[in-house]
C-alpha cells in the first residue's frame, strides 16, 4: 500500500493503533483488509474469526459451514480466535412435516479431510461421527466446530441445530483416562474451560408427531451443567418420566449465576435447582403441549404420571424447588402458556394444585414476575374447591424484600379452572396489599400488571387511572398496562435470550 500525498499508509501504523481502528470496522471490511497484505491480514484475522454468526432460513441454501471448517482445520491458529458461535434458523417445512432438521451436503473430498480430523481426536465414537457427517447431519458438523482449539466464550444453538450430545457428554461426563494404556481419551478435544454463556433452544411449538417420533433432548442438555466455568445457561429441557444425571456425580456449577429454563415441568425443576446453588437470576417458563410429554404406561409411578398428565400444575413443587436457591436468588421470572394445536378439539383446561406460599421465603429476591393465578388462583368462586388452597391476599406469598413486581395474565386463555377475576376485584387485591405494604413488603417500589385484552371494557382508562391514583396515594408506583402481542408467551422461541451484546466483528452468513 503506497503513500498518497505525503500521508502515511494504513499499514505503516503501529499494531496498537491498527487495533483501535479495527474495532470500529465491519466484518466485510475485515475480509477486504485481510486481502491487502500480510501485516493487515495478521491484524484483521483475529477480528474476522472471533465471531461466527449463521442464520439458516432457506432449506435449499445451506450455509458454507463446511468450507469454514476446512479453513480452520488447516489453520488451527485461526480456530484459536473463535470466541462466539451463534447458530440459528427458521423452522423448515418439508412436505407435510414441520420443523424437520435439514441436511448439509458433504462432498467426498470434504468428507475425507474432515474424517481424518475426526479420527485424530481419538474419540471412541469416530465411526458413528463420520457416518453422521456423511449423512449431512447438522449435529456432526456442529460437533466439529466445538472441538476446534478455540477460546469459545459464547454459544447459541437454535432449533435448526439442537442435538449434539456425543462430544459434550464424552468430554464433560465420562472418564478421561484410559487405565490400560495410561493416556487421555480427550487429548484432541477441548474441555471448554473458557465457555461462559450457552443457549441451547428448540421449537416447542413443533408438530406433535415429530416429538413422539424422536428421542428427547435431555441427554443433549444436561452435560452443559458440567461446564467448568459456566456463568449463564438458557436451555429447553424436555420432560422424561424420571430424572437422571449423566454421571454418578451430580454437577456443581458454582459459577452459574443466570439460568433460563423452558419446557421442563415443576416435577423436575428441583433436580436442576438443587445443583445450582449460586443462581441469582432465574427465568422459568412452564409450557404445556401434550406432544412434549411422555405417554403414560401402566408401570409408571405416580410422580411420573404427574409429568405426563401435565394439565395439572403443582404449585407447591414449583415453589419448593425455587426455594432451593433462596440464599442467592435476586431476580425471578415465571411465565406459563398452554399450546392449543390443530390436533386439540378442546382447550387444555389446566388445573392448579397446591399454592405458591413458599415463595415468601425468598428473602433476597428483589425482582419478581409471575402469573397472577399462581399467587391467588383464578378468582372468587373457582371450580372444584381448588381455590380454597389459595390465599385471599396478594401479599401473603410475596417475598418480604421484593422491590419490583410484575403480575401477568398468563394462562387465562387456557381456562385454568375458569378465569373469574374482574377488574375491580384485582384492584381490591392490590389495594389491600398497598394499604399496609410497609409492614409486609417494606422495600416495595413498583407494581406492574400486564393484562391481555379480552374485551373493550377490560381495564378501561378510568380503571387504570384509579390504579395509578392508588399507587400515588400509598407511595408505590402502580401501572396497569396492556401486554403487546409481541411480549406474549406465544413467541416462536419460547426462551428469549436478551441482554447480550453481539460483537460487531466476525463472520456472518444469512442463507
Amino acid at each position: 500500500m503506497a503513500k498518497v500525498s505525503g500521508y502515511p499508509s494504513l499499514d505503516s501504523c503501529p499494531v496498537e493503533i491498527l487495533k483501535l481502528i479495527f474495532e470500529l470496522l465491519s466484518p466485510t471490511e475485515y475480509r477486504l483488509l485481510s486481502l491487502v497484505n500480510h501485516k493487515l491480514r495478521v491484524t484483521a484475522e483475529p477480528y474476522l474469526y472471533s465471531n461466527l454468526q449463521c442464520i439458516w432460513e432457506e432449506v435449499c441454501f445451506p450455509p458454507p459451514i463446511i468450507r469454514f471448517l476446512q479453513t480452520i482445520i488447516r489453520r488451527p491458529d485461526l480456530a484459536s480466535h473463535l470466541k462466539r458461535i451463534h447458530l440459528d434458523g427458521d423452522r423448515f417445512l418439508i412436505g407435510y412435516q414441520r420443523n424437520i432438521k435439514p441436511k448439509i451436503p458433504v462432498s467426498e473430498v470434504e468428507l475425507d479431510e474432515l474424517s481424518s480430523f475426526i479420527r485424530a481426536t481419538g474419540a471412541p465414537y469416530c465411526d458413528l461421527w463420520i457416518q453422521e457427517l456423511e449423512n449431512g447431519s447438522t449435529d456432526a458438523i456442529i460437533a466439529l466446530l466445538l472441538v476446534q482449539p478455540s477460546n469459545l466464550r459464547y454459544i447459541y444453538i437454535g432449533p435448526v441445530f439442537t442435538q449434539l450430545s456425543l462430544v459434550l457428554h464424552s468430554r464433560l461426563c465420562e472418564p478421561t483416562i484410559d487405565l490400560q494404556h495410561h493416556h487421555s481419551l480427550h487429548d484432541k478435544i477441548p474441555n471448554f474451560e473458557n465457555l461462559r454463556d450457552v443457549a441451547f433452544l428448540m421449537n416447542v411449538e413443533d408438530d406433535q408427531n415429530a416429538h413422539l417420533n424422536r428421542s428427547r433432548n435431555t441427554a443433549d442438555v444436561l452435560p452443559f451443567f458440567y461446564l467448568p466455568h459456566i456463568q449463564r445457561l438458557s436451555l429447553s429441557i424436555e420432560n422424561e418420566r424420571t430424572w437422571t444425571w449423566p454421571t454418578a456425580t451430580q454437577p456443581s456449577p458454582s459459577t452459574l449465576t443466570s439460568l433460563d429454563l423452558t419446557c421442563i415441568r415443576e416435577l423436575h425443576l428441583a433436580s436442576v435447582l438443587s445443583v445450582t446453588q449460586n443462581v441469582q437470576t432465574l427465568r422459568w417458563q412452564l409450557y404445556h403441549n401434550k406432544g412434549l410429554n411422555p405417554p403414560i404406561t401402566p408401570h409408571d409411578d405416580p410422580r411420573s404420571r404427574q409429568v405426563a398428565d401435565s394439565k395439572e400444575i403443582y404449585l407447591d413443587q414449583m415453589a419448593d424447588a425455587i426455594c432451593l436457591v433462596r440464599d442467592s436468588l435476586t431476580e425471578l421470572t415465571i411465565s406459563a402458556t398452554a399450546d392449543i394445536t390443530c390436533y386439540d378439539l378442546d382447550p387444555p383446561w389446566m388445573v392448579l394444585r397446591g399454592s405458591s406460599h413458599a415463595l415468601h421465603n425468598l428473602y433476597k429476591l428483589k425482582k419478581l414476575q409471575i402469573p397472577l393465578v399462581f399467587l391467588v388462583g383464578t378468582g372468587p368462586g373457582g371450580m372444584d374447591g381448588i381455590e380454597e388452597e389459595f390465599p385471599t391476599c396478594l401479599q401473603d406469598p410475596m417475598p418480604r424484600n421484593v422491590e419490583f413486581v410484575t403480575l401477568t395474565y398468563d394462562l387465562r386463555d387456557a381456562d385454568v379452572g375458569y378465569w373469574q377475576w374482574k377488574d375491580h376485584e384485582i384492584l381490591e387485591l392490590l389495594e389491600r396489599w398497598l394499604e399496609d405494604w410497609r409492614a409486609c413488603t417494606p422495600k416495595l417500589q413498583e407494581i406492574v400488571l400486564l393484562f391481555d385484552w379480552a374485551s373493550e371494557d377490560e381495564w378501561c382508562p378510568r380503571m387504570r387511572d384509579q390504579a395509578r391514583e392508588l399507587g400515588a396515594r400509598t407511595g408505590v408506583t402502580l401501572e396497569v398496562i396492556p401486554r403487546n402481542d409481541a411480549w406474549g408467551v406465544s413467541n416462536q422461541r419460547m426462551v428469549i435470550v436478551g441482554g447480550r451484546n453481539e460483537d460487531a466483528s466476525g463472520i456472518r452468513w444469512l442463507y
